[in-house]
């Protein structure tokens, strides 16, 4: 998927994060005020990426991911966002190429699913994207409509407040990084 934004924190106060959205391919969207958007960003920065800044070590980063207070809630929330693997018995695995055998998984596993593989003799399915229960996250954790002020034809500040100030706890005003980020909400509803 092609890069569409660069993302860099800007501000961080409390529980609101401020971050200069540019647009760096054509056809980026100019939709980035959803909530999902939003929340991207966070799941975003707790994943190693390859950053274009990083005001702290590598390996202060990890430590912050590590030791994040709701570490369990971001692991959970970048299951939604990127989908997961789930090991699978072996007579559903070789099942997977009839149709109504891998409708019978997805049901099973409640997910999704285009991509499956063996790993160590085991056998596992990779999910799809969660949109369902990834929008509903960010409609529970994200305050209120994200705002967007203009910087310039190519970047927008925009600015967020979370619930829980601890999701922020990871971030640091300087991260940069470009992603494929778009926002699900305008993409799928």
């Amino acid at each position: 998927m092609a890069t569409l934004y660069n993302i860099k924190i800007k501000n961080i106060k409390k529980n609101s994060l401020t971050t200069e959205v540019t647009y760096i391919h054509p056809d980026a969207g100019k939709k980035i005020g959803s909530k999902d958007f939003a929340l991207q960003i966070i799941c975003n920065t707790s994943r190693d990426l390859d950053w274009k800044e990083l005001p702290i070590s590598k390996e202060e980063w990890q430590n912050s991911i590590d030791n994040h207070p709701e570490k369990d809630k971001i692991s959970e929330l970048n299951e939604y966002l990127l989908g997961k693997k789930i090991f699978i018995e072996k007579e559903e695995y070789e099942s997977l190429s009839n149709d109504e055998a891998k409708r019978n998984v997805e049901r099973k596993y409640r997910s999704r699913f285009d991509s499956w593989g063996t790993e160590n003799g085991k056998h596992y399915i990779y999910t799809n994207m969660n949109v369902a229960d990834f929008t509903d996250e960010a409609d529970t954790i994200i305050i209120d409509k994200p705002t967007i002020v203009s910087i310039n034809e190519d970047s927008n500040l925009l600015t967020f407040k979370v619930n829980d100030e601890s999701l922020l706890t990871h971030i640091k005003e300087g991260m940069s990084y470009d992603t494929a980020s778009f926002s699900i909400e305008d993409y799928y509803f």
